[in-house]
């Protein structure tokens, strides 16, 4: 029931024709055969970053952690199912991640709606239910977010694509109530939601292994599946998260970035 019940979430969350999300309408459909001009591509746009990055990654990573620790108490207290904040240099995500047992199933109520509430179309970064971050703790936290055409939410989780955005941005971190997690990139990868599995890789299914043999296998899948290489490896034991959105590359298409916990600073 619980993977019936996310099929039909992951594709509300990339729902065709919304003209929402960038990989399955990237212009509206008064654009359509219209010239677009102005747009960068979006190597130009890596590009850029990269070369007008003025201090050290380090240097910016740690400077806006700052900040974040500092507001961390006011968003706790503003919406208790605030659980951490998420934090990727030079891309927009950049913001809070809540997780909900409204509906009792964890997903509807930031689907559409904003951190305070409000509807909103783009939702919110939210956690799979299925995850924990408290004792007991699941091997990996599930995040989605909506691929937006305005970059917002996990609209630019798609510059993870290109590897050169990746050997310039290797870490990402999440800050939680008790830590400020840094996570290493695992990989990268591409996949597709349907009803009767066809043997794509279902990263979307993965939680908490029984045994290292089902970790080390969900590692393996990860490493098969990868649009590169990163020389980041993982070990039973280790704590992932999984960063999840639609994609262009296929009807159904899904883009994954998993990390694993590189360390730990309390708080």
């Amino acid at each position: 029931m619980h993977q019936i019940v996310k099929k039909l979430v992951i594709c509300i969350l990339c729902a065709g024709g919304i003209g929402v999300c960038a990989s399955c309408q990237s212009v509206s459909r008064t654009d359509r055969g219209k010239p677009v001009t102005g747009v960068r591509s979006q190597e130009q746009i890596i590009a850029v970053n990269i070369r007008e990055q003025r201090i050290t990654y380090e240097a910016l990573q740690n400077r806006l952690l700052e900040d974040i620790l500092h507001q961390y108490d006011e968003y706790a207290d503003a919406n208790p199912d605030y659980i951490g904040w998420l934090y990727l240099a030079d891309t927009k995500i950049d913001g809070p991640v809540v997780q909900s047992e409204q509906d009792g199933n964890g997903y509807w109520e930031y689907l559409y709606k904003d951190f305070y509430g409000n509807d909103k179309f783009a939702g919110t970064l939210f956690m799979d239910k299925a995850c924990s971050i408290q004792d007991p703790v699941t091997d990996n936290w599930l995040i989605y977010g909506h691929n937006m055409n305005d970059g917002s939410m996990f609209g630019t989780l798609k510059y993870y694509r290109d590897e050169a955005f990746f050997q310039a941005h290797p870490t990402f971190t999440f800050i939680t109530r008790e830590s400020v997690e840094t996570f290493e990139i695992l990989g990268v990868v591409q996949s597709w939601v349907s009803d009767v599995p066809q043997g794509q890789f279902e990263y979307f299914y993965f939680f908490d292994a029984e045994d290292e043999g089902e970790f080390d296998a969900f590692v393996q899948q990860v490493k098969d599946n990868a649009l590169y290489e990163t020389g980041v490896e993982a070990e039973y034991g280790d704590q992932l998260i999984t960063l999840s959105t639609c994609d262009s590359w296929h009807e159904e298409g899904r883009l994954a970035l998993i990390g694993r916990q590189a360390g730990t600073a309390e708080k």
